[in-house]
């Protein structure tokens, strides 16, 4: 830690003027400053009498951020403290494009699969072109939903000032490997938001927009399933022809209902009706109150770090406690037990320090935010895989 020199001093003249005159305005004094250096810049810090107002910080972060500095206000050991953060925003234009590629061609051929699987079900052949026309079809329905769901973020984002960049698809094995063919898609984040109530728009939002672009298309897809008689779906499960679904999402559980099949008969889900099963279970991950994913986002916003930290960890020891319940009750079904490895992974990754929350982090919820977490549950409700056999 080094003092800055004058050169960095004179540069943040003018925002240091504005900051302490609205400082001044809201009747705030400061009682202890001082400034060092990192590898990012200047940081100052300011130890004051009382807590800035929330309007006034919501101006200062506006203002501030537009020249890539941070107000962060927050309590440490009964003192109110302000820091004036550098953030680097940088370019990944080009990355971002190569994973857009990569997720399209392994979403690709996860629709080639599920387009073939889907006609040799019915008895049904097309030709070549027809099928890569499908399987293009399939990856660009499920690229924009996808895109959609972190396009939701974005907009909160953008709207409040909050620096982002995205999204970033992440490419994974095509279905022909064992896996679905992406993990979905992620924005980066290069600034705290400003209050608490906008990191929990910021986190439910993105869970909502995909959800509702996927039920949509999910929508679509069960009117588009067609029925065979149960007894040829049995013949097709023994000859490898087909795979029976253990678990769905209670969301497309109720979606089918839409549609009662003829006695005697069972759909055969339209790959459109797989991008909602594969968006639902996506989502259901997204939503877990673990480190920087969405849910962590919501539950930080609504919790105190170590709280949050506590419930990520509860989260994790119930889903695994749920997948070796349905195992010893003879089910067979390891989708839980899955999910909480992947999770266990994602809170090494991603939770494995505190959730620093919102800039200013002595910002108050309103009795209407909760309206966020409400949403939050009924998301988690209806995305959570339910056995079917």
């Amino acid at each position: 830690m080094e003092q800055a020199n004058s050169y960095q001093l004179e540069s943040y003249s003018q925002k240091l003027e504005s900051l302490y005159e609205e400082l001044s305005k809201a009747g705030v004094s400061i009682r202890y400053s001082r400034f060092f250096t990192v590898s990012q810049g200047t940081i100052y810090e300011f130890i004051l009498e009382k807590p800035i107002p929330e309007n006034v910080f919501n101006f200062l972060y506006t203002s501030f951020i537009k020249d890539n500095l941070m107000p962060v206000q927050y309590n440490y050991a009964g003192e109110t403290i302000l820091r004036i953060l550098p953030i680097k925003r940088r370019s990944r234009r080009k990355l971002q494009l190569i994973l857009m590629i990569a997720t399209f061609i392994t979403v690709w051929f996860t629709g080639y699969g599920l387009t073939l699987g889907f006609l040799n079900a019915l008895r049904l052949s097309l030709d070549d072109l027809t099928i890569i026309l499908w399987s293009t079809v399939y990856a660009l329905i499920f690229l924009i939903a996808l895109g959609l769901h972190e396009l939701g973020h974005l907009f909160i984002a953008k709207g409040h000032r909050v620096p982002a960049s995205g999204p970033y698809f992440i490419p994974a094995p095509p279905i022909q490997l064992g896996f679905l063919g992406t993990l979905g898609a992620v924005i980066s984040m290069e600034g705290l938001p400003p209050s608490r109530r906008i990191l929990g728009l910021l986190g439910i939002m993105g869970p909502l927009s995909g959800f509702l672009i996927a039920t949509f298309i999910g929508i679509i897809g069960i009117f588009l399933s067609p029925t065979i008689p149960i007894e040829t779906a049995q013949q097709l499960v023994e000859t490898g022809e087909a795979t029976p679904l253990p678990f769905m999402p209670l969301m497309l559980i109720l979606l089918s209902m839409l549609r009662t099949p003829p006695p005697n008969e069972t759909f055969i889900l339209h790959p459109l009706a797989f991008i909602t099963f594969i968006i639902y279970i996506i989502t259901f991950i997204n939503l877990m109150p673990i480190g920087q994913l969405d849910g962590g986002h919501v539950v930080r916003t609504f919790t105190s770090s170590r709280i949050h930290m506590i419930i990520g960890t509860l989260s994790i020891s119930i889903i695994a406690l749920t997948g070796l319940v349905l195992l010893l009750l003879g089910y067979g079904i390891t989708i839980y037990l899955t999910l909480a490895f992947v999770l266990l992974i994602f809170k090494f990754i991603f939770g494995s320090r505190p959730h620093p929350g919102a800039a200013n982090n002595l910002s108050r919820i309103s009795s209407r935010d909760y309206l966020i977490l409400i949403i939050y549950i009924v998301l988690i409700i209806l995305t959570a895989p339910i056995p079917l056999i």
